[in-house]
């Protein structure tokens, strides 16, 4: 699943319940509240970062993994930073780094894409045939693995 996301700040909620509903589809509604966190993170700091542009969304399965992935424009590499208790942001990529089993970020012709890994439950899942994805990074660009 591939959505193009507008540069404003409304469309994190528009984001999360796309999740939800293609999560459910596949599925895979056992991983719909983590993933709706993951990808409010990962959406709401692509608004804040490269307001400009709107961002690129992605959920692909693999043989055994969920990935989200958000591109956007900006150049700016994103990380965990330690924060102050009364600071009112600079969480998110913590959250992300606590909720995957694997993030990072890779350069890309425009700019960076930001993606999460989640383990698919051994129970079962859709078929790679509902979105693809590779087992890492599923790019050769510069790919850095935060985590």
């Amino acid at each position: 699943m591939v959505a193009w996301l507008p540069p404003d700040p409304a469309i994190v909620g528009h984001a999360r319940s796309l999740t939800a509903a293609v999560l459910t589809g596949w599925g895979l509604s056992e991983l719909v509240y983590t993933t709706k966190l993951i990808v409010s993170e990962l959406v709401t700091n692509a608004v804040l970062h490269a307001p400009l542009s709107g961002a690129r969304f992605r959920l692909a399965v693999g043989n055994s993994t969920l990935r989200c992935v958000v591109s956007d424009d900006g150049r700016g590499i994103p990380r965990v930073v330690q924060t102050q208790p009364d600071e009112v942001h600079g969480r998110g990529l913590l959250l992300v780094s606590e909720l995957a089993d694997r993030w990072g970020v890779r350069a890309t012709e425009n700019g960076k894409a930001v993606w999460a890994m989640q383990r698919i439950p051994v129970r079962g899942g859709p078929s790679r045939s509902a979105g693809e994805c590779t087992s890492d990074g599923g790019s050769d660009d510069h790919e850095k693995d935060l985590k």
